[in-house]
């Protein structure tokens, strides 16, 4: 099967046997996830700003994950970080889309990496010792309206 890609052209001519998983979810919320932000110029797979900070995701389509590359929050110290964190994964409970990655901290004002993992593990990531993340899609959907990133 080749995979429609639609928003995504760096997946074009992308394979599938029927025994693999179907990129189906993965596209359709990388999909609502580029109409409801905009494009932020970073050196990213997929870079995009919302109203709350800045995201960088990488779709998997073998595994059916988005990888979570980097979030900075505007105005840091005032929540703004979990508010486009929390937003994210109301999007990806939506299309049942687990979210992945690895925690690294980005530049001296952000949090510490301790930090980082306790902020991750508050919002339903399982870290382990190498520091990679994972979040499963909750199988409750969201209510009502999501707000902007």
């Amino acid at each position: 099967m080749i995979v429609p890609v639609g928003l995504l052209p760096y997946l074009q001519d992308v394979t599938y046997s029927g025994d693999e998983m179907r990129p189906d979810k993965v596209e359709a919320f990388m999909q609502e996830f580029e109409s409801l932000t905009q494009p932020a110029g970073m050196n990213r797979v997929l870079s995009r700003y919302g109203q709350y900070g800045v995201f960088g995701l990488t779709p998997d389509l073998h595994s059916g994950d988005v990888n979570l590359d980097i979030i900075m929050a505007w105005d840091k110290g005032i929540g703004n970080g979990s508010i486009a964190l929390q937003w994210l994964l109301s999007l990806a409970d939506k299309h049942g889309v687990d979210i992945r990655g690895r925690i690294e901290r980005q530049g001296d004002d952000g949090l510490s990496t301790v930090e980082l993992r306790r902020w991750y593990k508050r919002h339903g990531f399982k870290v382990d010792r190498q520091l990679y993340m994972r979040r499963e899609a909750s199988t409750n959907k969201p209510n009502g309206r999501m707000k902007d990133a």
